[in-house]
Formats: C-alpha cells, sequence, structure tokens
C-alpha cells in the first residue's frame, strides 16, 4: 500500500508540474489539450489522501472482504470527485510578462473555477475522514505510523491552505513530498528492518511479518536455530564473525526469509510450498553435527532447531514467539539438536504461560507461603534445623508446589522477586520465635542462579536481615550450580561478602542435575545434600548404592556434613 501510495503521489507531482508547462504554453497549445491536462492533474490530487486512507487502514482491517468494501467505497468516492472535477467550469490563468515583478515573480501560474474548488472539498473529506480513523482507532493504530501520518496531514493541510487563500502560490505537492519522505524514513525504510550486523531481518520485521501471515491465513512453516549461552558467546566472539557466516550460511542453504531476534537467535520463516523445511533443517543437523563445521571446523557448534510446520496450533503470532522462547530456555526438550512443536509442547508452553500469570498474581495479591521442613540429626537423634520450601496458595486455597511455578519464574525473571519475599518470611520468622529455645541451629533458605547473578545480592540479603535483626548464624543458603565468566566474578563476589558476614552455605541437589563433584571444589559450602532421586535409588539400583556409599565416604574425610533429602519410610 505504500509503494502505491508513493506511486500516486509521485504521478501527482509530475502532472502538477506538466500542468504548469502546459499553461506557460498555452498560446501555443491546443486549449482543450491543456484544459485536460489540468483537470487529470487535479484528480490525482484527490486519490494522494484517498491511498493515505486506505493506506491507515490496512493496519486494522483483517477481515478481506470488510478491506475490498473500504477499498471500493474509497474509489467510489473519487469516482464521484473525478466526475465533478471533468464536468464543472475551470479557468486557466497565465501570468504574462507585464504581471512579473521582483514581488509576483515567485508567484506560478494557476488555475481556478469550481472543479478546483471541488478538488479541494473532496481533499479534505478525504482529511477528516483519516482524522476520524485515527480519533476511532487509536488504541490500535502503530504509533509511528499514526505520528507520520499526523505529519504529512499537518503539511499537507498548510500547504493546501495556503495555496487555497492564493492560487499562485503552488505548494500543494511539496505538502505532498513532505509526508511521504516522513513516512518513509519512520516506517517504510528497509533499513528499519535489517540487522545491521549480520544483514538479516531483524526482530521488528519478524514481528511484523508472523502476525501478517497469520491475519491473512497463509499456508507456511516457521522454526528457530539458537544456541547455549556458552556456544551464543563463540558467535559473538571478535565482532560477531562466526554470527555473520551462519547468517550467510542461512541465507545459502534455506532460500527463505532469515530473522534474527533482539537475544541473537535466528528464525527460518518459510511461505514457499515448493520449499521443505524439514529438508532445510535435515542439511544443517548434518552439516553440524557431522564431522566438520560449516563455519569453522576448529569449533563445535551444536544449533537447536525447533520446527513448527503448524504454527496455527497456537492461537496467535504471539505465541508463535513465545513458544519458540520456552523452547530455547529448555534446552531438555530437544532430542539431538532438533524439537517437532506438536500439541504435547504447545500444552507445556501454555501451562508455562499460565504460571507466568499465577506468579503475577501471586506477588500483586501476596500469596506466597513459606512452609518449614525439618533436619534430622542422627547424632544428637533431634531435629536441629530447618529447610524453608515456599507454596503459593491461590484464591481457591490450593496448595501450588514449587515445580508448577519455579521453572516459569527463572524463565521470566520474577525468581528474584520470589527469593526476596521467601528470605524476608523466613527473617520474620526468626525475629518472632526463639529458634534456640526450639533447638534449630539454622534454616537453610534456596538461592536460584538467576539471583547470584545480581551484583547487589549480598547487600539486599544483609540489608533485610539487619531490618529484622536477625543473627547471621541462623541462616545457611542453598546453592546448586555454578557459574562461568563475569557472572563467576559475581557469583563469588555475593558469596563471599555473606560469608564474611558469618553466613554458610550448602551444595544441594548433589548428584543430579548440575551439582557434582567440580562444586565441591569451586564452591565455599560446609553442608552437601543429596537428592531424593538418589536416596530412592540406593535402595532398587546396586550401581546407585556404590555410588553413594563412595561418595558419602569421601564427603565425610572432607569433613563436609551431610544432609540425605527424601527419607519418609522407616527403611
Amino acid at each position: 500500500m505504500f509503494i502505491i501510495f508513493s506511486v500516486v503521489t509521485l504521478i501527482c507531482l509530475i502532472l502538477d508540474a506538466f500542468s504548469l508547462v502546459c499553461i506557460a504554453k498555452y498560446d501555443d497549445w491546443n486549449h482543450t489539450f491543456v484544459h485536460v491536462m489540468c483537470r487529470v492533474y487535479l484528480c490525482s490530487v484527490i486519490i494522494s489522501p484517498g491511498m493515505a486512507l486506505i493506506y491507515m487502514v490496512v493496519d486494522f482491517v483483517k477481515n478481506v472482504r470488510k478491506y475490498k468494501l473500504i477499498v471500493a467505497l474509497d474509489l467510489f468516492l473519487m469516482a464521484i470527485g473525478w466526475v465533478l472535477i471533468c464536468t464543472l467550469p475551470i479557468e486557466v490563468h497565465k501570468m504574462g510578462i507585464e504581471d512579473i515583478t521582483s514581488i509576483t515573480r515567485y508567484k506560478s501560474d494557476y488555475t481556478a473555477g469550481p472543479a478546483v474548488l471541488t478538488t479541494y472539498a473532496f481533499a479534505v473529506t478525504y482529511v477528516l475522514s483519516i482524522f476520524g480513523v485515527i480519533i476511532v482507532k487509536r488504541a490500535v493504530i502503530n504509533i509511528k505510523k499514526l505520528t507520520s501520518i499526523l505529519v504529512w496531514i499537518t503539511a499537507w493541510l498548510i500547504a493546501a491552505f495556503l495555496q487555497f487563500i492564493n492560487n499562485q502560490i503552488i505548494v500543494v505537492g511539496f505538502g505532498l513530498s513532505i509526508g511521504i519522505v516522513m513516512i518513509y524514513m519512520n516506517l517504510e525504510n528497509p533499513v528499519l528492518y535489517i540487522d545491521n550486523v549480520t544483514a538479516a531481518f531483524n526482530q521488528q520485521a519478524l514481528n511484523e511479518y508472523i502476525p501478517y501471515l497469520y491475519d491473512k491465513n497463509s499456508k507456511f512453516e516457521c522454526f528457530s536455530v539458537s544456541f547455549g549461552s556458552t556456544q551464543k558467546k563463540l558467535l559473538l566472539e571478535n565482532n560477531n564473525k562466526l554470527l555473520i557466516k551462519l547468517a550467510s550460511y542461512l541465507k545459502r542453504n534455506s532460500n527463505c526469509n532469515i530473522f534474527i531476534t533482539d537475544d541473537r537467535n535466528f528464525v527460518i520463516v518459510n511461505n514457499k510450498v515448493d520449499i521443505r523445511s524439514n529438508v532445510i533443517i535435515e542439511k544443517i543437523i548434518n552439516d553440524f553435527y557431522g564431522s566438520k563445521n560449516p563455519l569453522d571446523e576448529n569449533i563445535i557448534l551444536n544449533p537447536r532447531i525447533a520446527l513448527m510446520m503448524d504454527p496455527y496450533i497456537m492461537s496467535s503470532a504471539e505465541d508463535i514467539f513465545g513458544i519458540f522462547k520456552f523452547l530455547n530456555a529448555n534446552s531438555s526438550y530437544y532430542r539431538e539438536g532438533f524439537i517437532a512443536i506438536n500439541e504435547a509442547n504447545k500444552n507445556k508452553y501454555i501451562t508455562n504461560v499460565e504460571s507466568a500469570k499465577l506468579l503475577t498474581e501471586a506477588i500483586e495479591s501476596n500469596l506466597f507461603r513459606v512452609f518449614y521442613q525439618p533436619i534430622y540429626s542422627l547424632k544428637t537423634k533431634k531435629f536441629e534445623s530447618l529447610e524453608a520450601l515456599v507454596r503459593i496458595i491461590d484464591k481457591e486455597g490450593n496448595v501450588i508446589r514449587p515445580t508448577d511455578f519455579i521453572p516459569a519464574a527463572e524463565q521470566n525473571g520474577s525468581i528474584v522477586k520470589i527469593g526476596e519475599i521467601v528470605f524476608e518470611n523466613v527473617c520474620k520468622f526468626i525475629s518472632e520465635n526463639d529458634l534456640d529455645k526450639l533447638g534449630v541451629k539454622y534454616i537453610e533458605v534456596n538461592l536460584s542462579m538467576v539471583q547470584c547473578m545480581r551484583p547487589m545480592l549480598a547487600d539486599k540479603l544483609l540489608n533485610i536481615m539487619k531490618g529484622y535483626n536477625v543473627d547471621s548464624k541462623y541462616i545457611n543458603f542453598e546453592i546448586t550450580e555454578s557459574a562461568s565468566g563475569n557472572e563467576k566474578n559475581i557469583m563469588q563476589a555475593n558469596i563471599d561478602k555473606l560469608m564474611e558476614a558469618g553466613i554458610t552455605f550448602s551444595l544441594d541437589d548433589f548428584g543430579t542435575g548440575n551439582s557434582n563433584l567440580n562444586y565441591i571444589i569451586d564452591l565455599p559450602v560446609k553442608i552437601v545434600k543429596f537428592d531424593k532421586v538418589m536416596v530412592d535409588s540406593y535402595f532398587t539400583d546396586k550401581k546407585a548404592k556404590h555410588v553413594m556409599e563412595s561418595s558419602i565416604r569421601m564427603l565425610n574425610e572432607l569433613k563436609y556434613e551431610i544432609v540425605l533429602e527424601g527419607i519418609e519410610t522407616k527403611e
């Protein structure tokens, strides 16, 4: 629509200039021809705002039949204007040499009469229609488009007003030109949609293109190409050398539209019926998981590819973006670097979205509750410490366990706020109860990796303790994994500051997930906790029993305290 709008405006400018040439040659050329060309120019003047109106409504009129009806009404109104312009009288005023003075030499030949007044009337009608659309649909119109159209209308109205009060000031075409340039610079300039590093389409282009295909019910497939954080760093090293190579590789081997997201993952949109996405993916997997990396044979890169063959299993374009982001953050869902998005994946994503909404509600309405699980000492035969466990009690009274909301909290960053809420509850509990009298030496509180990566974490936690006058001996933080690079430095600085204050640390979930022998060496922990999965396996798997007994002997020799989770039977 913008191209049509621009071409119509360009034709209008050309006809404007040519009509002035015709008037200048009025004495030499056929008068009927001159009148016809002047009328044709006037007809073009009302086409430009008519096209501007259609350009405006294309954003929010999704129904094709309704859009065609608006276009038909627009053209019908134009046709009425053209008929009137072509039948009503028109006057041609040519300046003679005797009329040109130092004051009038900037003025021009011009046309006047009922045909010209009709042109102004129809053009103003279109402008008022555009204003009406803006007022009614301002909530759904792209804000940049809204601003640009308003600038265009303002420039055109000022120019039209000047030319109306003095027909010899020919500036309507200039006003149209200013508007077109403004719209181009703010909205339609291709550079706005191109990533300046890879030359692939950028996030803004993706945000507009997928909804466009989705709303038009176009047949298409799409898939994402992402990498883990460590490999992402390799792609971005040396001024994005490998990232640029990867973009070129994907363009050569897919022949589809390549987009790069703000978090530097790629999305390939395939709306070509003769190209199958699974064939493209098969080549990518063979190239990268084969003997050589096609970008640099000295570096191993293992892309994670999520294919959506039927985008319409999702309820909206926004959910298409959401499920890609969800899967990128959960590498365990991929099998040998690939996952085909189906109903099961969709349901996991929807659960994640619902969990995120629940978290927002829980934070706003204070639905978090902290429970305390006792830890029993085999030496003293007493419960000597507690572990703080967070739950959400929804408005219906249902208890929601961490496995149902913690993954979503870690993904959207709300885990930081939840961690602060839990710790504040623990500090309040300590301040309101005499732990020594209860026989409780300390309370264990879980710290997520997301929290540990925040530079001001230690200060925040120490300030909360200070506010409740809590002695550091009553606090033990549980951590589950280590970090790398600058993240490791931030985490270590937080741990050092908290340890200086007298707080101790435990390594949680030892033997499963991310907690292994390396972290015992790396992290200054006092206590090592075996996960419930390991405890259960001890009684069912001989290998697990041997590994666990060996680990316990080793930890005892290293003078660590040991906690076993999930002790629920006499055995």
